[in-house]
């Protein structure tokens, strides 16, 4: 565990969150298929940390779950526990 210097300081954030776009098929006989959109975690190198590919079919929904995790660096480790709040 690591200890700050300084109460105040914070660590680095070592990832931002992204919207992720697919579109998926249900039967490909009856050609049905729908967009949803997810959740990623992504390192500064481009490395997916986490994703929740399958989050909603709303773009806004998710995109404002995105905006608030990269707003308030929430931690990856959390990243299920919110989609739940969020989604229940």
């Amino acid at each position: 565990m690591k200890i700050y210097d300084n109460e105040m300081e914070t660590p680095e954030i070592l990832w931002k969150y992204e919207l992720t776009t697919a579109d998926i098929s249900i039967d490909d006989e009856e050609d049905m298929r729908y967009t949803t959109h997810g959740i990623q975690a992504v390192d500064p190198e481009g490395n997916v940390v986490t994703a929740f590919r399958d989050v909603s079919t709303s773009r806004d929904f998710v995109q404002a779950i995105v905006d608030s995790c990269n707003l308030h660096k929430a931690s990856v480790i959390h990243l299920e526990d919110i989609l739940l709040d969020e989604i229940g």
